[in-house]
């Protein structure tokens, strides 16, 4: 080392931690006083070294020293500096408490890039020295382990823990997210059930009660006795369908791969034996012994109705029978487009008419 160089010796750094008091005669910060609690990690770091003058001799007495922190050994701006008059024994030994001289301490930044530091020493009228700083100031970054992204705890609020068992017997668990997309616990839900009854929430968003739909296996909606996969009843006054099913039509292109329809049924028959009777479709007109109300036009097991708003250069057809396809080498020995069977069940039919055209326009011949 040359003599225009001061010797830098001794290196000991640690964290000057809330449990470490240390008392020097010059720069360092004032002791709170008895009764008063620090509110905060002080970010300060002991160092101490010995300082010599040009020829080599300890230096004595009170002399002015910068420090300084870098990324590198040699050269760049420093991150950080400041300069203490320290106070130096008969040797040239001396300790002070980086950072004293500022009332927020080191910046805690200077040790969050997870990269080396250097600590640069320059004795008044010498030239500056650096040395490589070891892990203990570095625990500096640990004060920032107290906040999230530099804000205390205090900035946030506390969720309450997901629902994590069913206590209440209610089969639900978990967490909900509110409207502003923050998942919280999930309501308390309340309220009993039929077994295999449909749940559903009734108005209060969090009661549960039995809908209308009853599922044990087969699917009734409107009973509990359901005789088919889906069994739809409606007992009614009024004038409910117990099933509704619209297709509004409004394509501005052909249709051309198949036949549009609002209700569709299909049987597909790959029976081997014998059955009663096979029909893809059954409308059953029931009219109970007790019913005795009249209508005002007629009762009809199934009626086709057209309503036209506008003109319609297409023939319709209120019944169309198509002729069933039967593939070469089949044979189909009797088909009836239209059949009017005879009335049965031992009571009187007056007047029993296969089709009666009610037309008011029809021509006479």
């Amino acid at each position: 080392m040359s003599a225009q160089k001061s010797s830098v010796c001794a290196v000991m750094l640690f964290l000057v931690l809330g449990w470490v008091s240390v008392v020097l005669a010059q720069s360092a910060p004032a002791t709170p006083a008895a009764g008063t609690a620090s509110t905060a990690v002080p970010r300060l770091v002991k160092f101490s070294g010995t300082v010599k003058d040009a020829d080599g001799k300890p230096r004595t007495g009170v002399t002015g020293i910068t420090f300084a922190l870098y990324k590198d050994q040699e050269g760049g701006a420093a991150l950080w500096l400041e300069t203490q008059n320290v106070a130096a024994d008969a040797q040239g030994n001396y300790v002070v408490l980086l950072g004293s001289t500022a009332a927020a301490g080191i910046p805690v930044d200077a040790f969050s890039a997870n990269e080396a530091r250097w600590l640069g020493v320059q004795p008044e009228g010498l030239p500056e020295q650096r040395v490589l700083l070891v892990s203990v100031p570095y625990a500096l970054k640990a004060a920032d382990a107290e906040t999230l992204g530099g804000r205390p705890a205090s900035s946030f609020v506390l969720a309450a823990p997901p629902i994590a068992s069913d206590s209440a017997g209610t089969g639900q668990t978990g967490t909900s997210t509110n409207a502003v997309g923050i998942s919280g616990p999930s309501p308390a839900i309340t309220g009993s059930g039929t077994l295999n009854m449909v749940s559903k929430f009734d108005a209060s968003q969090t009661n549960l009660v039995d809908s209308s739909i009853f599922d044990n296996g087969s699917v009734g909606i409107g009973n509990t006795n359901p005789q088919a996969l889906l069994d739809v009843q409606l007992t009614t006054g009024s004038t409910n369908n117990a099933v509704n099913s619209t297709i509004t039509l409004n394509n501005s292109t052909a249709i051309s791969c198949c036949v549009l329809s609002a209700f569709k049924m299909t049987l597909d028959d790959v029976s081997t034996a014998t059955n009663l009777s096979k029909q893809p479709a059954r409308f059953v007109y029931l009219r109970d012994a007790a019913a005795t109300g009249g209508v005002s036009a007629f009762d009809a097991i199934m009626t086709a109705t057209s309503f036209f708003s506008a003109n319609a250069p297409y023939s319709l057809r209120g019944v169309n029978i198509e002729g069933p396809t039967v593939p070469p080498g089949l044979t189909l020995g009797n088909f009836t487009g239209l059949y009017i069977g005879s009335g049965g069940g031992g009571g009187t039919v007056t007047v029993q008419t296969g089709g009666i055209p009610d037309r008011t326009d029809r021509e006479h011949s």
